[in-house]
């Protein structure tokens, strides 16, 4: 006789008279495919009873939005999918789960199912997260815009039906520019774990920094090292660690091979998330170089290694640009520099190297921003009381 075994997503039958039902949707292939997706359903899962990704093996709850049919569809014309198939599929699956709202993972993949967002009264939630709000995004293969007229035509289709869940406030400020109502965007920033850190005060002089991240433009992994070589040029005793790959590796190992501080610059590539975790614990201020992008007009719509570091007690220095602003405050519990100011940012890393009660404060301002703002715990209360704010007021905004 077999054995019924549940998936890690199934619930228990008692579960089933919870008032929140959710269905998640993403494009991702897998639960496990990126870190902060995995931060976003850890703060969730006890309200999301299905899942629908692409290009996965359809079992219990978990449902596959690009099967070989989708496919062979979307050969012949993507609006047999938008119009028919994915409003059918949606149909079904919450009817089978109860689903009573839908959180879905980035603008640009919901407005694949504009047609059922029209259609249906369940709310439908969209996370916003950083290039799907870039409206201005260039691909930087093509050279192109990312987004033509018929994304816009279909935003405009469906912001007075759905609900917007943005990662900031520069989130916020781009949906509005627009014409999302404002009353019709919640902001929700991602909550970590909270950690008991009891960082020991800072008494050495020398300053570990570590970027961690996509070696990329919009991070400014390369304005980092020169900003840190001007800063050794200037007297700072500390070393650097870069923790990421990207386009910009090749670069960042150039510049710093070609520098008298090579044996200082770590650049480390590519780790597990739990080693970078380990990372933090070694190192005393997390340091990156936000900026618009150049060629793409990408920009940092949130930072979720600044916000680990910081749960770490670990100052940050980096440029105000995107929504870097909504988790650091500058001089409070780290410092916000100009874009592309790598002089402004040397002097910082002197300073917080060499003024030891600032660093010891900031830090201990870091761990309380974690704790009062982007915790776990906060971050789930916060998104009841959005699906609660809007049962209550479904059909007035």
């Amino acid at each position: 006789m077999k054995k019924n075994r549940k998936t890690l997503m199934q619930k228990d039958d008692a579960e089933s008279l919870r008032p929140n039902r959710g269905l998640f949707i993403s494009p991702y292939q897998s639960l496990t495919n990126i870190g902060w997706q995995n931060i976003q359903l850890a703060t969730m899962k006890n309200i999301i009873d299905a899942y629908a990704f692409n290009n996965v093996k359809e079992q219990d709850n978990v449902y596959n939005l690009n099967s070989l049919l989708n496919r062979t569809i979307r050969r012949l014309s993507p609006y047999i999918n938008e119009n028919v198939a994915y409003p059918l599929k949606l149909k079904q699956i919450v009817k089978r789960h109860k689903i009573n709202f839908i959180a879905c993972n980035f603008l640009d993949f919901a407005l694949r199912f504009h047609q059922f967002i029209r259609t249906q009264e369940i709310p439908f939630l969209i996370f916003c997260h950083g290039r799907d709000i870039i409206w201005d995004y260039i691909d930087p293969k093509s050279g192109h815009m990312q987004y033509d007229k018929d994304f816009f035509k279909k935003l405009d289709l469906i912001k007075h039906q759905a609900y917007f869940i943005a990662n900031s406030n520069f989130t916020k400020s781009q949906l509005e520019k627009v014409g999302v109502k404002p009353e019709r965007i919640y902001i929700k920033y991602f909550g970590l774990e909270h950690k008991d850190i009891k960082k020991e005060e800072r008494k050495k002089r020398s300053l570990r920094l570590l970027f961690v991240g996509r070696l990329i433009a919009w991070k400014g992994p390369v304005e980092v090292i020169l900003a840190f070589i001007i800063a050794k040029e200037k007297g700072f005793k500390g070393t650097l660690t870069i923790i990421g790959g990207g386009s910009l590796e090749k670069e960042c190992r150039r510049i710093s091979y070609a520098s008298k501080y090579n044996d200082q610059i770590f650049i480390l590539g590519s780790k597990p998330h739990h080693e970078v975790m380990e990372l933090y614990k070694e190192h005393d201020a997390v340091v990156a170089h936000q900026r618009t992008d150049p060629k793409t007009n990408q920009v940092e719509a949130l930072g979720v290694s600044l916000i680990e570091g910081l749960s770490y007690g670990l100052p940050v220095v980096t440029c105000a640009s995107g929504g870097v602003s909504d988790i650091i405050s500058n001089g409070y519990n780290g410092f916000l520099t100009p874009q592309n100011d790598i002089n402004a940012q040397a002097l910082k890393f002197i300073e917080l190297e060499n003024n030891l009660d600032l660093y010891n404060q900031m830090s201990r301002n870091a761990i309380e921003t974690v704790r009062t703002k982007f915790s776990k715990d906060v971050d789930k209360q916060r998104i009841l009381d959005i699906l609660e704010y809007i049962y209550s007021t479904k059909g007035k905004v």
